[in-house]
C-alpha cells in the first residue's frame, strides 16, 4: 500500500519515477492493477513471493508492516543485487525493534521524526551488514 502513496505522490509533482509493487497475493495484485490503471500511475504490479526472487535490482526498497525487520533485511542481503536505501516505517515499539535488530545487524541509517505520530519514526538505511556471530 505505501507503494500507491508514493505513485500518486510521483504523478502529482509530475515526476515519471515507475514503482515496482511486488504482490504475491491475486486478489491484492487485481486491486493493485486496478487503482494503478484508474488513476494512471507510473506502476508495475509483479504478482510473485519477493522471498523467491533473486537478484533484484532497485532503487528505494519501503516496508510498512509488511514483515519483522530482521526478516526483510535477510531478504535484502540476500535477494538484492543492488539497491539505494531501504525505508522502515517504525511504530511505538518500534525504537525497542531497533535495538534488538542492532545486535545482529550493522547498519548505516538516517533517524527522523514522525510527522504522524510522537511515537513513531521513519529509518532511512543506506547500508546493511550482518554481524558475524
Amino acid at each position: 500500500m505505501p507503494g500507491l502513496i508514493v505513485a500518486i505522490v510521483m504523478k502529482k509533482i509530475k515526476n515519471d519515477l515507475r514503482v515496482n509493487l511486488y504482490e504475491k497475493s491475486y486478489h491484492k495484485c487485481a486491486f493493485l492493477k486496478e487503482v494503478s490503471k484508474k488513476l494512471n500511475l507510473n506502476t508495475e504490479i509483479i504478482q510473485k513471493d519477493i522471498f523467491s526472487i533473486k537478484n533484484i535490482e532497485t532503487g528505494t526498497i519501503m516496508s510498512r508492516a509488511f514483515k519483522p525487520m530482521p526478516v526483510i533485511l535477510n531478504l535484502v542481503n540476500e535477494n538484492f543485487k543492488k539497491y539505494k536505501n531501504i525505508i522502515f516505517f517504525m511504530g511505538s515499539s518500534g525504537r525497542k525493534i531497533l535495538n534488538e535488530t542492532l545486535q545482529e545487524w550493522d547498519l548505516d541509517y538516517e533517524e527522523k521524526k514522525s510527522l504522524t505520530s510522537n511515537d513513531s519514526f521513519v529509518l532511512n538505511i543506506k547500508k546493511i551488514k550482518k554481524k558475524i556471530s
